[in-house]
């Protein structure tokens, strides 16, 4: 029976009420030494209480569309996709090449109120202040490797974003998605240029989603994730400029901010990807009303009016999505038939895999090899 089908929730919730019925049933019935008798009792309430748990998880996922198959429950699907060309958009600086005229100072530059990056080793941790949106958060900044070496003192990196989905938190890319692993396989290979990963706290409001906006009299957490970070992290980094050698990438919800961020900041970004995402904001009980009732400033954040009615960034976008995960396939495929030149966009198409981490992992050495492709490095 497949996973998500009918049968198999309509043998699932059978299962769930026919059990306490039997426990009524057998309770009396039970035999052999008190021990024993106490002992079948315990075992007949906890399985029905585990097929109460299992009715409980089949209709979470087949509500939200988190594992679509039994194989991809159990991890066993066939990592990748296949990567096609969506429209060929217009050609933001080439690779390889850093914005002209911008400096690259030997030493970060200072920003009043924030220090040094704390810490040593590759992983560093930090709450900071945003200096124009105000926000008090946490970030996580991942230097490629080799990076203290005296002989890359002068060496100037580009940066990634990674953005989480809702409500999640940003070291789901550390462990869950194994961004470090992934990042070093992939650079010591050859087949992505070695760059900075920043992992900001997104949702700086839990448990309200922002939707990454400034909300209207609420925490400014698109100024946090566009401006303030990528300042921050100048200060602290030598990074590149901003430009062509920043990039964005996000799963879910973070896949949406990733689209609009790009669309609104192309000056500060000039790629993104993005994973499992949607192009619109969402308007719930989890959101509340982000935007006061100005129409305005709901459309400024939705990526599918942007392309409908502002000019079209030259930026690169990648979209991946699995033809089982419907949270995705249609806001995304949406996007696509609006997206046009000079936006560039690309695809990448799973046959197969739900709303989750096992997909993303699977399918991230082609994210970052797509990434490293548009990253500017000198």
């Amino acid at each position: 029976m497949d996973l998500t089908g009918a049968p198999f929730l309509v043998t699932v919730i059978v299962v769930a009420v026919a059990l306490p019925v039997a426990d009524l049933l057998l309770w009396s019935r039970v035999r052999g030494p008190i021990p024993v008798r106490v002992l079948q009792r315990v075992g007949l309430l906890l399985v029905t209480q585990l097929s109460a748990v299992l009715m409980a998880g089949v209709l979470v996922n087949n509500q939200f569309g988190l594992y679509e198959s039994w194989s991809d429950l159990l991890g066993t699907d066939q990592p990748g996709g296949r990567q096609v060309k969506q429209n060929p958009g217009g050609a933001a600086q080439p690779h390889g090449v850093a914005p002209s005229g911008s400096a690259q100072p030997d030493a970060p530059v200072a920003l009043p109120g924030i220090g040094a990056l704390p810490g040593s080793g590759r992983v560093r941790f930090e709450t900071v202040t945003g200096p124009q949106s105000g926000i008090t958060s946490k970030l996580w900044v991942l230097l490629p490797q080799g990076y203290d070496d005296p002989g890359s003192a002068h060496r100037h990196y580009p940066v990634v974003e990674f953005f989480p989905g809702y409500p999640g938190t940003p070291t789901t890319w550390l462990h869950a998605l194994h961004l470090q692993d992934v990042m070093d396989a992939e650079v010591s290979a050859g087949r992505v240029p070695a760059f900075i990963a920043v992992l900001p706290t997104m949702n700086v409001a839990a448990p309200r989603d922002t939707e990454c906006v400034d909300v209207s009299g609420g925490p400014q957490v698109a100024t946090w994730l566009a401006t303030d970070v990528p300042r921050i992290l100048e200060s602290q980094t030598r990074t590149l400029p901003r430009g062509n050698a920043w990039a964005m990438a996000g799963y879910s919800t973070g896949g949406f901010c990733t689209a609009k961020l790009l669309l609104t900041h192309p000056s500060d970004f000039g790629s993104g990807a993005v994973l499992a995402g949607y192009f619109s904001p969402s308007n719930d009980l989890t959101t509340g009303d982000l935007f006061a009732g100005q129409q305005a400033l709901r459309d400024a954040n939705d990526p599918m009016w942007l392309l409908k009615n502002r000019p079209i960034p030259t930026v690169h976008l990648l979209a991946v999505y699995s033809d089982q995960d419907l949270q995705s396939l249609a806001p995304t495929k949406a996007f696509l038939a609006l997206a046009k030149p000079p936006l560039a966009v690309d695809e990448i198409v799973l046959p197969s895999g739900g709303h989750n981490t096992n997909v993303w992992l699977g399918v991230e050495p082609q994210v970052l090899r797509w990434l490293g492709s548009h990253l500017a490095t000198a």
